[in-house]
């Protein structure tokens, strides 16, 4: 079954191909949103992404390929997940963030409502404006600034959610 989301990244209904309210045309770009499984973190290139296999982790499958994956791990200790995403580098389509979105703040959701995690966070780099605001449309909040948190060694921002 195919999924679509509205502008703001909540899921608005599972998509039939030949009943939908949807245009055509947005039926044509919906995704499929699947458990992620290792062959889907091969095909996205990179491999070590299945580190983060899990019940919380996703694919987004655009014709049957993978495109997006995204999830809540848990890296720390129990009950604080990180939430992480990952995109396919060439030709993942804009038109897919809503789902992903959706897909994204789902697992946060069942992560928190599950009681598994008590605390969610995401890290955020300090130059990247669109990213900070895909934060807070997840439901993060900011809580600090961290000096040379990101990998690259640049500054970044915790974002979290709490049950």
């Amino acid at each position: 079954m195919l999924v679509s989301a509205d502008r703001n990244g909540r899921f608005c209904q599972q998509v039939q191909q030949e009943q939908s309210c949807l245009p055509a045309e947005r039926r044509s770009w919906a995704v499929e949103i699947v458990d992620l499984t290792q062959e889907h973190c091969n095909i996205l290139g990179d491999p070590e992404l299945g580190v983060f296999l899990g019940d919380f982790a996703f694919c987004a499958l655009y014709n049957g390929m993978p495109v997006a994956a995204g999830g809540i791990a848990e890296p720390y200790w129990s009950g604080r997940g990180h939430a992480w995403f990952a995109k396919k580098e060439d030709g993942f389509n804009r038109r897919w963030w809503p789902t992903v979105t959706a897909a994204v703040r789902d697992a946060a959701d069942r992560g928190l409502s599950s009681g598994k995690f008590r605390r969610i966070e995401m890290t955020v780099n300090d130059n990247d404006e669109k990213a900070k605001k895909w934060a807070v449309r997840l439901g993060f909040h900011p809580e600090a600034k961290c000096a040379k948190l990101m990998q690259t060694g640049e500054d970044g921002w915790i974002y979290a959610r709490t049950e």
